[in-house]
């Protein structure tokens, strides 16, 4: 008598079974459309058989996607009582939390362990320092910190640090507004340490800096942030409803970037504004970021 054969596949996450082909003397063909856990299962009996099934087998698959092992910490700026940029209705906070979940669920689909600092769906405020310290105890492979710009700046920009005093300052400098060169001893409570004449003195790291400070031997955490920011613009270019901004790649000293001991990225994703807040264009910004993400890793 011939032989017939039923396939089945259970989704673990889901404990749910599906079958694949009936009973045939065919071979079936699955593809997986997530990666996971899954169980698959064939079904055998003689065609002549009033049972079930005589016989099974089941073999338990592990399907890995294209970032399958890495982690990905996303930062949603803003939070809480800090809104960030505000244009009539409309909250940066709000556009950071949607992009950052649409990453999320991408960067989920292929397999990477997605973490955060605040997670997108609470509404609560973090300090700069928090998201850093969660940062450098998890230690994710990438950091990216999403963040929307006042609805006046038009286009997108990228932003790392070369500078890393968590790390290593052996190559930090910064240069005065005479240009000389002064290098960096530590940085403490945002004041970047230096001595000129014997004397010790600091420059405070804030918006009103008088100088960015550079680090011309730059961490390997540094180089990749480079790196992944210049494939973050790359992949943006293909957006046909936004532009990048002059320089769009920027060098220079903001905390989430120079505190961070890990490849990290401060993306400005465009104006706080209606074009941004549409989903079908928050949707294809994800899509160029995910792209970015794939490109660096693999």
């Amino acid at each position: 008598n011939g032989v017939l054969y039923q396939f089945w596949v259970k989704d673990v996450s889901t404990n749910k079974w599906k079958m694949i082909q009936d009973y045939s003397k065919s071979s079936a063909r699955w593809t997986p459309t997530k990666p996971g856990k899954y169980l698959y299962g064939v079904h055998i009996k003689d065609e002549k058989s009033n049972q079930s099934l005589d016989a099974h087998l089941y073999k338990e698959i592990t399907v890995k996607g294209s970032l399958f092992g890495k982690t990905i910490m996303l930062d949603p700026g803003h939070g809480g009582s800090d809104p960030g940029a505000v244009n009539g209705s409309i909250y940066e906070k709000n556009l950071n939390n949607s992009l950052t979940k649409l990453i999320a669920q991408k960067l989920t689909s292929l397999g990477a362990n997605v973490i955060y600092t605040r997670n997108p769906d609470s509404n609560i405020r973090m300090e700069l320092d928090q998201r850093a310290a969660i940062a450098n105890q998890k230690m994710p492979d990438l950091f990216i910190s999403i963040h929307h710009d006042a609805s006046y700046v038009k286009g997108y920009s990228m932003h790392y640090s070369s500078y890393r005093p968590y790390l290593e300052v052996s190559g930090a400098y910064f240069k005065d507004s005479k240009g000389k060169t002064h290098y960096i001893i530590r940085e403490v409570n945002r004041r970047a340490y230096y001595i000129e004449n014997g004397v010790e003195k600091y420059i405070t790291i804030d918006n009103t800096a008088p100088a960015t400070i550079y680090d011309s031997t730059p961490s390997s955490a540094a180089k990749n942030s480079k790196i992944f920011a210049n494939l973050l613009l790359d992949s943006m270019k293909e957006l046909k409803f936004i532009s990048p901004r002059n320089n769009p790649v920027s060098d220079h000293n903001l905390a989430i970037t120079r505190w961070t001991n890990m490849p990290s990225v401060l993306i400005e994703a465009g104006p706080t504004n209606s074009t941004l807040a549409n989903k079908s264009n928050q949707n294809a910004i994800a899509d160029k970021m995910v792209d970015a993400i794939k490109k660096y890793f693999n």
